[in-house]
């Protein structure tokens, strides 16, 4: 075992952690009420680590990944742009951080800043960021079902049903605004 061993003292400070994790399992194991779901632990201590890098790096399932796939192959190529909003995750909630003029979402009231709890009655919380997005996706003239938290009435979830549809992006647009400013 001596031979094996690195000069260097960090090393394995990386891998650490999984002796944390491991102990944890097994009080979970030993001590938790009902038997545990390890597969289903594992899945979410995994997306948990991934999606702590940044709100865009996801852990998915093999079905996820299917689902996925799937999702790219809609004309909106699984960006969600067929509902005319643009979301991200920001911790365990999903925000819209903008939504094209004249599109579904728009002309449905959403806004952003507006939270998105739910979608076809997926809750978002535990969604990773890549089927957050891929989720909004689809075929034009089929429906997604969001239950949003909107800004004007944050204490009431309400229910939204978007068709989908071919999003035209807008043209990019530009003014000067003063002498040397544009």
């Amino acid at each position: 075992a001596v031979l094996g061993q690195s000069e260097e003292p960090n090393r394995d400070s990386a891998y650490r952690p999984l002796s944390v994790y491991t102990e944890v399992l097994a009080h979970i194991k030993s001590d938790y009420v009902e038997e545990p779901d390890i597969q289903k632990v594992t899945h979410g201590a995994l997306q948990g680590l991934v999606e702590y890098l940044d709100p865009i790096s996801s852990y998915l399932t093999e079905e996820q990944v299917e689902q996925y796939d799937a999702a790219q192959k809609n004309p909106d190529h699984g960006t969600g742009l067929s509902t005319g909003l643009i979301v991200q995750k920001r911790g365990s909630v999903a925000a819209i951080l903008a939504v094209i003029p004249g599109t579904a979402g728009y002309r449905a009231g959403l806004r952003s800043g507006d939270l998105i709890e739910a979608i076809d009655d997926v809750s978002t919380r535990m969604l990773p960021p890549a089927m957050l997005v891929s989720s909004l996706s689809g075929q034009p003239g089929s429906t997604t079902r969001l239950l949003v938290r909107t800004a004007k009435a944050y204490d009431e979830p309400q229910e939204f049903n978007l068709t989908r549809e071919e999003v035209k992006l807008p043209n990019v647009t530009s003014r000067m605004l003063e002498s040397g400013v544009g």
